[in-house]
């Protein structure tokens, strides 16, 4: 599969700690510049946080752990940290994405203690999204993030010799937040027999449809668009109809098209484009574009099809958890 753009990883701790993804999701400084708590998110590649790191005692999530601690402490000391920022909310995924480690609060006072612990031993390029200018304040074209990735340099722990056990042990005590037991996003069995019937008789290609789908039962009902020998889409009734389908904050629509082609990427910095693994060795991609809400997309191909899921405001586990039920029914 070519992808046609993703961006570049930068550097962790290590060129042996590549990360995919490190955002800020500030991106309107100017509007909310009284927000005390930013949220901003780490994603890598690693499919295993738990292995060895330099074959030693520490393990990757330590070095992402120290990570997020560094570029807290670096960004809480940058001009654009107004002395209203308290810190931030990490969202921490792994396997590029497809797996939710948690989500982090870090306090910049908590931050220059364990810079005050530690100590720094070296400096390290990092790049964040969207980009800092000298003055540590955002840089923008009309409006909108430019195409060059920031580079930072920021400062690395000291975590070496003794306190190498000593890190080790703050990070199993350093606790993700516990999930919101009243999310709205759960998953509920899909009604297949509800739409396998309107598409059965009328395509060619094979129908794959997910055995979970986000959302509550009551919201759950479906419209086919589209259904003929090269494919069909359905929707989400709750999202309008098929020829006006204004966007909700739930799964919006699934589609399927023979011969079809990825979705290309916007190549702006606010927005998402990456390579991911899904069921059975399948690749997709995953893509979100972001103005006053964010847009999300998982592609995938099987034997020529495009499957296409969409949503508003989604998590990528979640579309994924969609797709990977759909490729593992096999098809209907």
């Amino acid at each position: 599969m070519v992808v046609p753009w993703t961006p570049k990883p930068s550097l962790a701790a290590a060129p042996d700690f590549p990360i995919t993804d490190l955002r800020w999701w500030n991106w309107f400084p100017t509007k909310f510049p009284e927000d005390p708590w930013q949220s901003i998110q780490l994603t890598v590649p690693d499919q295993d946080t738990t292995i060895s790191a330099y074959g030693g005692e520490l393990r990757r999530y330590d070095i992402h752990v120290a990570k997020m601690f560094e570029v807290t402490h670096y960004l809480c000391q940058q001009n654009i940290a107004r002395r209203t920022l308290k810190g931030f909310t990490w969202h921490y995924e792994a396997a590029n994405g497809n797996v939710d480690m948690g989500r982090f609060i870090i306090a910049c006072k908590l931050a220059r203690e364990i810079v005050t612990a530690y100590g720094f031993s070296q400096t390290e390029q990092t790049a964040i999204r969207p980009p800092l200018d000298e003055n540590g304040r955002f840089t923008r074209e009309s409006d909108r993030p430019i195409m060059r990735l920031g580079k930072e340099a920021i400062p690395v722990l000291n975590i070496t010799g003794s306190r190498i056990p000593t890190w080790i042990n703050y990070v199993q005590k350093f606790r993700p937040l516990p999930e919101n037991e009243n999310k709205f996003f759960v998953g509920s069995p899909f009604p297949i027999n509800e739409i396998l019937p309107k598409i059965r008789t009328k395509t060619e290609v094979p129908i794959l449809l997910p055995s979970t789908i986000l959302g509550l039962p009551h919201y759950l009902h479906y419209e086919v668009c589209r259904a003929d020998k090269s494919g069909y889409s359905f929707y989400n009734k709750f999202s309008g109809s098929c020829i006006k389908r204004p966007l909700t904050r739930d799964f919006d629509g699934f589609s399927a098209h023979k011969n079809g082609a990825f979705s290309s990427s916007s190549r702006l910095l606010k927005d998402t484009f990456r390579a991911i693994q899904l069921a059975n060795g399948i690749e997709g991609i995953f893509s979100e574009s972001c103005g006053t809400y964010c847009v999300s997309y998982l592609e995938w191909k099987y034997q020529g099809v495009l499957y296409r899921i969409k949503g508003r405001g989604e998590q990528q586990q979640d579309l994924v958890e969609m797709a990977n039920s759909a490729i593992a029914a096999g098809p209907r």
